[in-house]
């Protein structure tokens, strides 16, 4: 009996360690989300993602903000540090993920070139791997031919969204006040953009032109393609050339100058709070690592009291929380304000 021992001890410690596995949970995703209109959500990406971690730190962000104290200037420092990178291809073929790393990488190497597009992405990423806001937008002219991919930065010490074209270098402004995508179109459309200029200034030919492409516009209603990548399609047509599509999870702007025109979206709204809604989180740090119980808590100080979701059952609390998780399965939690408008969702998978 005795040299059965061995077997025993071996498939007692098998089964142990199988069942504490069942029981350890790891974070798979971390995603946070606003509910802008019903049915209409917007999405971002974790702050503490992995590879806007380590775009930081290639980059050297921090350093290049060095000093600088609001978000309005650090972004500014961003946008030109974007805008002024010089890459040897302007077309980007074939096309790079929406992955800054990556993307630059391909770039320097020779393997694609960039332009709109790819110039957004990086300085979006920037900013986000600083802790900014940002959603991605597309423009068109009113004779909707060809387009443009600029970026909307969400200033916390303005309360709003503004451009940052870190293609062009600019900013929208009218009098001392920075201006939202919507809020160009509807000075466009309404022969109101008398007062409009760009910052920094430009002459007057740059500044119609720049205005000119806001007769149609849209914004993707999130901005975690690292965790979640975009849906990028390439058509080629019988007589050459390639025809590059992108998700269709947009909201355009629908007036009375757009509506019923070929720049459509999934989602469409012209209401101005659709567009120039206030960004709100709940600085969730969620703790990383094997765990039996998630600790929730928050960098927000008036983000104490909200309601947890485990798995679909719901109770309110108050952070830091430790949330129980169930052992064998997968488990989804959201934390949101009292109110569900604005919130965090974490999922977690067993060791094995």
């Amino acid at each position: 009996m005795k040299r059965y021992w061995p077997v025993f001890t071996l498939v007692a410690a098998l089964g142990c360690l199988y069942f504490a596995g069942r029981s350890l949970h790891s974070v798979t995703s971390v995603k946070l989300f606003q509910n802008i209109a019903p049915g209409t959500v917007f999405y971002s990406e974790d702050p503490s993602n992995l590879r806007l971690s380590l775009f930081k730190k290639a980059e050297g962000l921090e350093a290049l903000v060095k000093g600088l104290g609001t978000d309005l200037e650090k972004a500014s420092r961003l946008r030109a540090w974007a805008a002024g990178m010089k890459w040897a291809k302007n077309y980007p073929d074939p096309y790079p993920p929406w992955d800054a790393l990556t993307l630059l990488d391909w770039i320097r190497s020779g393997k694609t070139g960039g332009h709109c597009g790819q110039r957004g992405i990086v300085f979006g990423q920037a900013c986000q791997a600083l802790g900014i806001p940002v959603r991605y937008a597309d423009l068109a002219a009113k004779d909707n031919a060809g387009g443009h991919f600029t970026v909307e930065v969400y200033i916390k010490e303005l309360g709003k969204w503004i451009v940052m074209d870190p293609t062009f270098n600019y900013s929208f402004k009218e009098k001392d006040k920075f201006l939202s995508g919507r809020e160009v179109h509807e000075r466009l459309v309404g022969g109101t953009a008398g007062g409009v200029r760009l910052e920094p200034v430009q002459g007057p030919a740059e500044t119609r032109a720049q205005l000119g492409l806001y007769y149609y516009y849209r914004y993707y209603l999130r901005n975690n393609f690292l965790s979640e990548p975009a849906v990028i399609n390439s058509i080629a047509h019988d007589e050459g050339g390639v025809e590059i599509s992108f998700e269709e999870k947009r909201l355009h702007l629908d007036d009375t100058f757009t509506r019923d025109k070929a720049f459509r979206s999934s989602h469409a709204s012209g209401l101005a709070r659709d567009f120039d809604w206030q960004y709100r989180d709940l600085g969730i740090v969620p703790a990383h690592g094997y765990m039996r119980t998630l600790l929730i808590d928050s960098k927000n100080p008036a983000a104490r009291r909200c309601l947890i979701s485990v798995n679909g059952s719901e109770i309110a609390a108050r952070l830091p929380f430790q949330v129980k998780l169930a052992a064998g399965r997968a488990n989804t939690v959201v934390v949101t304000d009292p109110g569900k408008t604005f919130g965090t969702i974490i999922t977690l998978k067993p060791l094995w």
